[in-house]
């Protein structure tokens, strides 16, 4: 997972094999004559129909079509058990996209995807939106949509390995837009272990003077002693930084980080099990909200 650092059910319709266009009716949102896209709620490919944009959560059921002698010549595709989500197919896969980014396992992906839907609601925008900004880090040359395939289309070790990480990442976006619970606890944000080793006085870069990015962007800081346990026994006692050339500024020559930095060892920033420590940047507090492997996530609260 990228460490974010920024401010920061319808009648059913047949179809053949070659996307012949479904009966008519259905439900009033959905726009029957048209079809869309079609996904397993796991985030498998099912196929579409027509031209529409729609996206589609469904089941898909394939029969043989058999002539008097019984031999198989065709076969009828049905979609049914059909729920429409409120997400256009273009928005969709590229959302889709980013989140695979984001994540390396379905969980991960499934945090990252209601954190993002939580700040695009507290900011009146959409999750594409969101994702195409830099609220995401991932580089814009890798924010891509993903290309709808069927799984049998997958024959390489490579092939079927990327195809199970972009239907975690749908699935993970089938979530949100079901109305799956927020495993976020309403987080907008995320770090990773940079956020233990760098604290208050260790970050490399120098225009947060030395400050861990959001020491600089928010005016308290607060985790309850529960999540700040789990959030440091899944990093260990150390990071080590060498690949990437960061260097602790306050030892030359190292890159070698101890876990957690002396700002969350100190007794006067933590008050009834809880870490607070105030910068007074600005009125706006960042507290921590869940804890997912090596990622802390965490909700905005202004004063």
């Amino acid at each position: 997972m990228k460490n974010q650092v920024t401010q920061d059910n319808v009648t059913q319709d047949n179809v053949t094999e070659n996307n012949v266009a479904p009966n008519n009716g259905g439900g009033s949102n959905v726009d029957n004559l048209k079809g869309g896209f079609y996904y397993s709620k796991e985030g498998e490919y099912l196929g579409k129909e027509g031209t529409s944009q729609n996206v589609f959560v469904a089941t898909k059921i394939t029969k043989d079509i058999k002539v008097q002698s019984g031999n198989v010549t065709s076969k009828q595709i049905t979609f049914e058990d059909k729920s429409q989500l409120n997400i256009n197919h273009s928005d969709f896969t590229y959302c889709a996209g980013v989140i695979k980014t984001e994540g390396s396992e379905y969980e991960e992906m499934l945090f990252i995807a209601h954190t993002t839907n939580n700040e695009a609601k507290f900011n009146n925008k959409t999750m594409k939106f969101e994702l195409s900004s830099n609220y995401s880090t991932t580089p814009s040359s890798q924010k891509k949509s993903i290309v709808d395939k069927f799984d049998d289309e997958a024959k390489t070790k490579k092939e079927i390995i990327l195809l199970t990480k972009e239907k975690n990442a749908r699935k993970a976006v089938i979530d949100v837009y079901s109305g799956g619970v927020d495993v976020s606890n309403g987080s907008q944000r995320w770090d990773g272990q940079d956020f233990l080793a760098w604290g208050l006085y260790h970050s490399p870069f120098k225009k947060t003077n030395h400050m861990h990015a959001k020491f600089a962007q928010f005016g308290t800081i607060r985790i309850s002693k529960n999540l700040f346990d789990l959030f440091k026994n899944n990093i260990g006692t150390s990071v080590s930084y060498a690949k990437r050339k960061w260097e602790n500024p306050k030892v030359k020559g190292s890159y070698t980080y101890d876990v957690p930095e002396e700002i969350f060892l100190d007794s006067n920033n933590w008050v009834n099990d809880t870490f607070v420590y105030s910068t007074n940047v600005n009125k706006l507090t960042l507290e921590a909200t869940a804890v997912r492997h090596q990622t802390i996530y965490w909700k905005i609260i202004k004063k």
